[in-house]
C-alpha cells in the first residue's frame, strides 16, 4: 500500500512540475537568479529562461546567462545554454 501511495506521490509531483511550474518558469527568474547568486556569490543575470519536457525528460533553457563580481566586472557570460535531466 505505502509503494502504491508513493507511486501516485511521485507522478502528481511530476504532472505538477510539467503542467504548473515549466510552463511559467520565466516569472520564477527573480528567485532563480536570487538563489544562484547566493550559491556563487556573484550577481548572476538571465537574460530569458524557458523549460520543456519530452518523455521523462524535463529541459531548461537559459539565454544571456551573466555572473558578475562584486565590483560588477563580467566573470563569465554565456550565450545560450541548454540542460536535460535524464
Amino acid at each position: 500500500m505505502l509503494l502504491v501511495a508513493a507511486y501516485f506521490l511521485s507522478v502528481g509531483v511530476m504532472l505538477g512540475v510539467r503542467y504548473l511550474v515549466l510552463p511559467h518558469i520565466d516569472r520564477w527568474r527573480p528567485e532563480i537568479e536570487s538563489q544562484l547568486s547566493s550559491l556563487l556569490h556573484s550577481n548572476v543575470q538571465i537574460g530569458d529562461i524557458s523549460a520543456s519536457w519530452t518523455g521523462l525528460h524535463p529541459a531548461l533553457a537559459l539565454k544571456q546567462l551573466t555572473v558578475l563580481d562584486q565590483q560588477g566586472q563580467e566573470l563569465l557570460k554565456v550565450p545560450s545554454l541548454y540542460g536535460v535531466a535524464s
